[in-house]
């Protein structure tokens, strides 16, 4: 079996190098250190209640910090598999990037008054590396929108 799977793989490669492209799956993998941020609102925090040095100690520095100190911003994101490409001189890789923020704003005592999570899936195009769509889900309220308008 194993020299069936070299064998196949010698052929793969003498093939696309003979025709100038190359495609190779790229496997996914998380961007952000970050890990402790779920799809929904942490437990432990409680609008009205729960205190800027509780969501500190509990979730550590957060990505984003306003200049007041008044909202925090904690982001994971993680890049799904896809294919990165070669032709010629020319590069391309296409894939889809998952983000998950989490929105936490305190009023002027360092009470949280507010608390969101935002999920989010760019897909991103081959030719420009960009992101063309974003798949948006935030508070539970699913949309599309183009690139720059995923902020509004």
């Amino acid at each position: 079996m194993i020299p069936y799977v070299i064998r196949a793989s010698a052929v793969v490669a003498f093939v696309s190098a003979l025709s100038g492209c190359i495609a190779l799956p790229v496997p996914g993998y998380y961007v952000s250190a970050r890990r402790n941020i779920g799809e929904a609102v942490p437990a432990f925090i409680v609008s009205g209640t729960t205190t800027r040095a509780d969501v500190l100690m509990t979730l550590g520095h957060p990505e984003f910090v306003n200049g007041d100190n008044s909202e925090f911003v904690y982001l994971v994101v993680r890049n799904r598999a896809g294919i990165w490409m070669t032709y010629g001189w020319r590069e391309y890789t296409t894939g889809a990037t998952e983000y998950r923020e989490l929105d936490v704003g305190f009023d002027e005592r360092g009470v949280v008054a507010m608390v969101s999570v935002s999920t989010g899936l760019c897909v991103f195009e081959a030719t420009t590396g960009n992101c063309g769509r974003v798949a948006l889900v935030k508070d539970g309220e699913p949309r599309i929108a183009d690139w720059p308008e995923h902020a509004r």
